[in-house]
C-alpha cells in the first residue's frame, strides 16, 4: 500500500513539473543558462552568458533594435500557455536592466491570447546598470488593461497562449513602440499560488508516515 502511495505522489508530483504544452508550470523560472528558452518576437534577441542577476557566469537575454522597430519579446510556448489559473498561477516575477543607460523605456507585461489581450496598466524602467526585481499580480484585473480584443481579464487567464514583455509609451497602444534601444530579462518566474506544490508535497510526507 506504501508503495501504491509513494507511485501515485511521484506520478502526481511529476504532473505538476513536467506538463503537457498547453499547461504552464507553477513556480518555473527562465534564467537563460540554456539558451533562449522559447523566447522569440521581432527585436534582436542574444543570450549574453555572463553579467546575469547572478554575475559572473549567469547568463540573461538581451533585447535590443539597432534600427527603430518593436521592441517586445514573446513567449508562445509551455510553460507559459494554458489555463494559468487552473495551473495554479498567481503572479509573474523577473528583473530588468536598462545596460546602455541612456534608454527611455516603457515596459509592460502583456498576456492572453490575440482574441482577449492585456498589457500591465504600470510601465516598469528600469536602473541603468542595475538590477531590478518586478512582480505583476494576475489577481488583480484593476492592475490590467485589455489592449486588443474582448472578454474578461479571467478569460484571458483561462486562455493563454503568449507572456509578453514590450516597450509601450500607452498601455492600450496595439503594437509595441518602435525605437532604437535595449533591456536585459532575467529569472522570469510564475509565482505560484501560496501552498501549491509544498500542499501536494506535505501530503504524501503525511501519508507516508501514516502507513508505517
Amino acid at each position: 500500500m506504501r508503495r501504491l502511495s509513494t507511485a501515485l505522489l511521484t506520478s502526481a508530483v511529476l504532473a505538476l513539473l513536467v506538463s503537457p504544452a498547453l499547461s504552464a508550470i507553477a513556480g518555473y523560472t527562465e534564467d537563460f543558462n540554456a539558451g533562449l528558452g522559447g523566447w522569440g518576437g521581432g527585436a534582436t534577441l542574444d543570450v549574453i552568458t555572463s553579467g546575469g542577476v547572478g554575475g559572473v557566469g549567469d547568463g540573461y537575454l538581451l533585447v535590443s533594435n539597432e534600427n527603430p522597430a518593436q521592441l517586445a519579446t514573446r513567449n508562445n510556448s509551455a510553460p507559459y500557455t494554458g489555463d494559468l489559473i487552473a495551473d495554479g498561477i498567481t503572479g509573474v516575477s523577473f528583473w530588468l536592466n536598462d545596460l546602455g543607460g541612456s534608454d527611455t523605456l516603457r515596459l509592460h507585461v502583456a498576456i492572453g491570447n490575440p482574441g482577449n489581450f492585456w498589457t500591465t496598466a504600470v510601465e516598469f524602467s528600469p536602473s541603468a546598470s542595475d538590477w531590478t526585481r518586478y512582480e505583476v499580480d494576475l489577481t488583480d484585473a484593476g492592475a490590467w488593461v485589455r489592449q486588443q480584443g474582448s472578454g474578461t481579464f479571467e478569460d484571458a487567464l483561462r486562455t493563454t497562449d503568449r507572456v509578453q514583455f514590450r516597450n509601450n509609451p500607452l498601455p492600450g497602444d496595439a503594437p509595441p513602440s518602435d525605437g532604437v534601444a535595449d533591456f536585459a530579462l532575467d529569472r522570469i518566474t510564475l509565482v505560484p499560488a501560496p501552498g501549491g506544490l509544498a500542499t501536494l508535497l506535505a501530503f504524501g510526507a503525511i501519508a507516508g508516515r501514516r502507513r508505517r
